[in-house]
């Protein structure tokens, strides 16, 4: 194994990543958030198995007991 005499001068670092990067999520952040609010509350309530807004998404024949 040789050694190496000279003193190599470091340069520029190269870039990380893949040359073709594509971010996987969009830049929303010039976008005022009230718009950016209520399209991930239609985006929510799209998949929403009652159709009803709100996180209670039990089907209807599914009988439920009340608790008073």
């Amino acid at each position: 194994m040789k050694k190496k005499d000279k003193e190599v001068e470091g340069g520029t670092p190269s870039p990380s990543g893949p040359h073709n990067y594509e971010p996987k999520q969009e830049d929303d952040s010039r976008r005022p958030s009230k718009v950016v609010k209520e399209e991930s509350i239609q985006k929510s309530e799209k998949g929403n198995m009652t159709e009803e807004n709100g996180y209670n998404e039990t089907p209807p024949t599914v009988p439920v007991e009340s608790t008073k």
